[in-house]
């Protein structure tokens, strides 16, 4: 057999909190407030919460665990001008092999930035004791606000889009004008 033996350095120990992937879906509404969904997959929490530091100036408006929406307000602490929630983590009897991860989502707003001419949205992530392995961030803006820079954008085809394998495919300049109505062919 083999023995080991040693101390256990902070920086060897595996995070309590694993967040496996998380995404960040950003509407621009039509008069300029940010609403946010937040959505992550978090595992291996031994805690009964699980902390989630908001952005600055967010307001909560709801939080779902593992597809039920909460109907009560989590534990909210102020640090420094962010909203800190605790969200619940519900008991599940552990399978060492394969702990099941849990799926949360979280919706606030926040509030529009002053512009004249044109506006800067920006949407920091919420913080959660690990950083995600994988991220995604998505903006889905109202019809009359189009991105000023295009460079690094990609339209999202979806529901009412038009997209079809034969239409051209769209550029983000497409987004500063609404999409053609074309009918669209189900099976």
């Amino acid at each position: 057999g083999l023995t080991l033996s040693g101390t256990v350095q902070a920086g060897d120990r595996l995070p309590e909190t694993a967040v496996d992937r998380a995404s960040l879906i950003t509407y621009i509404r039509s008069d300029g407030v940010l609403e946010h969904h937040y959505a992550f997959q978090a595992s291996h929490t031994s805690q009964k919460t699980l902390p989630l530091q908001l952005p600055a100036g967010a307001h909560l408006l709801a939080f779902q665990v593992d597809g039920v929406w909460s109907p009560r307000s989590p534990t909210v602490s102020d640090s420094q001008g962010k909203l800190v929630i605790d969200l619940p983590v519900p008991f599940r009897a552990r399978d060492e092999e394969a702990p099941a991860p849990h799926r949360y989502e979280v919706v606030y707003t926040s509030a529009p930035p002053l512009g004249w001419l044109w506006t800067r949205f920006e949407a920091p992530a919420p913080s959660l004791p690990a950083a995600p392995a994988v991220f995604q961030r998505l903006w889905r803006l109202a019809p009359e606000f189009g991105p000023l820079e295009e460079s690094g954008l990609r339209r999202r085809p979806g529901p009412g889009e038009g997209a079809s394998a034969a239409l051209p495919s769209f550029q983000a300049a497409d987004m500063l004008h609404p999409a053609p109505a074309v009918p669209l062919a189900w099976p």
